[in-house]
């Protein structure tokens, strides 16, 4: 369900697009070339569209479609495709030209030595990291790191030190850092977002501050003067570049302390109390989700009617097992992304049948004629306390603070085992942050 909207958006967005394009052809089709100001002399535009709003219809085109699709190549094409469009005034084998020509096309970019290094560097790149992946680099560093860091703390600051000694380049820091300390990371629970924050606030800052980098040789080209060296400059620059300094401190200062704020501390308690596996199917990444629905009375016999029984059950002084599967109900999310699959899965964990099955073993159905059927009662009695424990329960929906209540008692909670409070501090804290939020 989740793609086919996701398709119908892409299209719509396209036929939006299209049906702008013809607008712009007709309009403009006999608008005289404008005449720009360039350095103070005057300079005749190739395209009408030039100095115009619609000059930024190309890369509108490319983000909107990259956003609805997730899909980064198609959309910068589409988005080339509509700038060599304006550029031509619509004239298609013009248009072709535009685009692949060698004046501003893929065979100029492709002909420019400074691109090629680039496109070079980056492949480059991508192979060591893969090479280093496939031959167990990666995970040998894993299990190094697991036997010797011990800490979520120390895990935080070896993924900043092993960024600030991977310094020559901020691509292959990030690409090379998060495949070696996401299993580090990952064993001590820490989210998969603050990982990527460590990587990326230490990536760009230690390349901007270092003399042997990219970031160096990029900016001392700039420095056209005789006066001046671009290297010297660089390097004098560094004590003055507060946001990589302020950056890396910061880093030190949350790690050490345990500080999180914002969606970070969602995501953080997230990973430590739910795990990144239950919060990705929140955030819609994943096809289904548990969750704890309250008592939940059957009021009929489909393939969604199922529900969670709590506790056990005493009839003629025996104690029989009732619990379902645990005691949470399995639930499709309402952004998940595979919801045909999902309901599947359900339909066939709630057939009769399949119910009907698990009863020997240990199960307990859920579905409310399974609880009554004569069959299962012969052998099971305690399901009748149990159907009618449920014919007489109350649904408790959970609150809409709920989420910030659970992120702020799992915040305090965790400094309190980490040692950053103490017990009465941490609770005193949290008794105040939870009447503040429900007044």
């Amino acid at each position: 369900m989740e793609k086919k909207r996701t398709k119908i958006a892409y299209f719509t967005a396209v036929g939006v697009f299209l049906v702008l394009l013809v607008v712009l052809g007709l309009t403009y089709r006999e608008t005289p070339l404008p005449t720009l100001e360039v350095e103070g002399e005057p300079v005749l535009a190739d395209t009408p569209f030039a100095g115009t709003f619609w000059s930024l219809l190309p890369p509108i085109v490319a983000i909107v479609l990259a956003l609805i699709s997730k899909e980064v190549y198609s959309s910068l094409f589409l988005g080339c495709l509509v700038g060599a469009l304006l550029y031509a005034q619509f004239a298609p084998w013009d248009t072709i030209v535009a685009l692949v020509g060698a004046d501003y096309g893929i065979v100029s970019v492709l002909a420019d030595s400074g691109n090629m290094g680039i496109i070079v560097f980056l492949v480059t790149l991508g192979i060591m990291v893969d090479l280093m992946n496939k031959g167990g680099g990666s995970e040998a560093f894993g299990r190094w790191a697991s036997k010797t860091v011990k800490t979520r703390c120390a895990a935080q600051l070896l993924t900043m030190l092993l960024g600030v000694l991977i310094f020559v380049d901020d691509y292959f820091n990030c690409l090379t850092v998060g495949a070696v300390m996401r299993p580090v990371t990952e064993s001590h629970k820490i989210s998969r977002a603050k990982l990527a924050y460590l990587i990326d606030a230490t990536a760009a800052p230690v390349c901007m501050i270092a003399p042997v980098s990219s970031w160096a040789a990029a900016v001392s080209g700039y420095v056209q003067s005789d006066a001046v060296n671009g290297i010297e400059m660089f390097i004098k620059q560094i004590p003055w570049n507060y946001y990589c300094l302020l950056t890396l401190v910061m880093i030190v200062v949350l790690s050490v302390m345990n500080i999180d704020y914002g969606s970070m501390l969602t995501h953080e308690y997230n990973a430590q109390v739910k795990d990144d596996l239950i919060a990705s199917c929140d955030t819609g990444a994943g096809t289904m989700g548990v969750g704890w629905p309250g008592w939940y009375t059957p009021t009929a016999d489909t393939a969604a009617d199922y529900c969670a029984i709590t506790g056990a059950v005493a009839k003629g002084g025996e104690t029989h097992n009732a619990n379902v599967y645990g005691v949470w109900t399995i639930g499709i999310p309402s952004n998940s992304q595979n919801k045909e699959l999902a309901t599947e899965l359900l339909s066939y964990l709630m057939d009769k049948d399949v119910q009907k099955s698990t009863v020997p073993s240990g199960g307990v159905p859920c579905r409310y004629s399974s609880l009554q059927d004569a069959e299962i009662l012969k052998t099971y009695p305690q399901y009748e306390v149990v159907c009618k424990a449920l014919e007489g329960g109350m649904y408790r929906p959970v609150i809409a603070e709920w989420t910030q209540f659970y992120t702020i008692l799992g915040a305090e909670m965790d400094n309190i085992v980490n040692g950053v409070k103490t017990v009465d501090q941490g609770l005193a804290d949290a008794q105040s942050q939870l009447e503040a939020l429900m007044k």
